[in-house]
């Protein structure tokens, strides 16, 4: 598959609520106040962020032009995280946001995340930065991948009050067993001749892994989870 010719739509996961604009209006009014209150759907911006399994996300913006108030530092540009369904659950929760919400309020008090400016049942407001990935270019250059992986310590670092298990294994074991018994696992397989699984075994590589973890007797720390270039 040629991705970089693969259309942006594609790669937006759920659809777009036809009132996302009001939606984001009213959430800006409330978490906001100060210029927002000001807004209507026709003064505002709403654009759909690319990317997320779980969430979805956009930046809204007032259209006209001005500053931020020293004095308020009303934002006049944000993201808006709305919450989806988790796809990986390990606790039995439902797939509640308790911990996302902690862990978003303490990555973004030791700088290590945008600020928030509001949270709310179904998401939160966040500080909207533009940017792009850290690209493969980016991972040849000895001083960004220094900051990323000094960003990424001061992660493992953080003391998070969340629950604290080893938890990966045994959901890789079970994923790995669901599509092992799946018939139609081989089918695709075949179907997209993907001779890395006709070659290799992914139960023997889930092994080796687990046997490396095992030798290096790490602490259990709080980690990212999924920590790769498009969430960098």
């Amino acid at each position: 598959t040629d991705f970089n010719a693969t259309n942006q739509t594609d790669l937006i996961r759920g659809e777009t609520p036809v009132d996302i604009v009001d939606t984001c209006l009213e959430l800006c009014k409330q978490y906001l106040s100060g210029v927002w209150t000001q807004q209507t759907v026709d003064t505002i911006e709403v654009k759909r962020i690319t990317g997320g399994l779980t969430n979805q996300m956009y930046c809204c913006r007032i259209k006209s032009d001005g500053e931020e108030s020293p004095q308020t530092a009303v934002p006049r540009e944000v993201a808006i995280r709305l919450y989806g369904r988790k796809n990986l659950i390990t606790d039995g929760s439902g797939g509640e946001r308790l911990g996302d919400i902690i862990i978003g309020l303490m990555v973004s008090h030791n700088g290590l995340g945008p600020r928030v400016y509001g949270m709310f049942n179904g998401g939160q407001i966040l500080a909207y930065y533009k940017h792009r990935h850290f690209g493969l270019a980016d991972q040849n250059r000895p001083q960004l991948v220094r900051q990323v992986f000094e960003g990424l310590a001061r992660i493992h670092a953080m003391d998070v009050p969340v629950k604290r298990k080893h938890w990966f294994f045994t959901t890789a074991y079970n994923w790995y067993n669901i599509i092992e018994n799946d018939p139609k696992t081989q089918t695709l397989v075949n179907e997209l001749n993907l001779n890395a699984l006709k070659t290799h075994s992914l139960k023997a590589e889930l092994d080796f892994v687990k046997q490396l973890v095992d030798k290096c007797d790490s602490p259990l720390v709080f980690c990212h989870n999924d920590f790769r270039s498009v969430n960098i």
